[in-house]
């Protein structure tokens, strides 16, 4: 399927996927009868607003074909939305840290209109970079029988890295789509592919879990 996509961000991730591919650990073929879609954050601070992250569009695109692509196969599709209360009262190190937080009657809070759910799709609302930490995400999963996850949204670095992580220390299975993430440089792209191919995931870009 080479050529699906054709943009900056295609040429990008060629090179991205050569640099991590002598510390790719592991490699593995999805279970798709046991496996569900991690759609992070995909939210308009960080699409369109504020914090918006490179190749905001393409990564849009992605994810939204990834989307369609676990639906046709019946399988579940897992929303998050990071957020916080108006009172900032839930802030913890995050206002610490950034000195701002999603508050949630932002409209940065909103997921983006090209990657709503449908009904029935979980949506899990969170206040921490980690999609398992204080939240139902975990226990849902293993309700499902899901073993597999496929993880894409933004931010690269922080909330897709951490919950990439946290699922591998559960015992979950985990691909993480190189060209379906994004943050806000190359070099922190980069730094957490290598990462997570070393010891947590295997890198994949989106072409390899599409049909064609």
């Amino acid at each position: 399927m080479a050529g699906r996509y054709e943009d900056d961000l295609s040429d990008r991730v060629l090179m991205w996927m050569e640099a991590i591919e002598p510390l790719q650990a592991v490699r593995f073929d999805l279970d798709w009868d046991h496996a569900a879609l991690l759609v992070i954050d995909m939210q308009h601070v960080f699409l369109e607003g504020s914090s918006k992250v490179q190749d905001a569009e393409s990564v849009i695109a992605r994810v939204a074909d990834l989307i369609s692509e676990f639906r046709r196969r019946e399988r579940p599709v897992i929303y998050t939305r990071h957020l916080h209360k108006d009172d900032a009262s839930d802030g913890g190190n995050l206002m610490w840290w950034w000195g701002s937080i999603i508050r949630e009657s932002s409209e940065g809070g909103q997921l983006h209109k090209a990657i709503m759910p449908e009904e029935g799709d979980q949506v899990v609302r969170k206040n921490t970079y980690d999609a398992f930490n204080g939240t139902e995400l975990g226990t849902s999963l293993e309700e499902m029988g899901v073993t597999n996850v496929v993880v894409c949204g933004v931010m690269t670095n922080l909330c897709c890295e951490t919950t990439a992580r946290e699922a591998f220390c559960r015992n979950l299975r985990v691909k993480f789509v190189a060209d379906g993430t994004s943050t806000a440089a190359d070099s922190m792209q980069i730094a957490t592919l290598i990462n997570l191919a070393y010891g947590f995931a295997d890198v994949v870009i989106a072409e390899d879990l599409l049909s064609d």
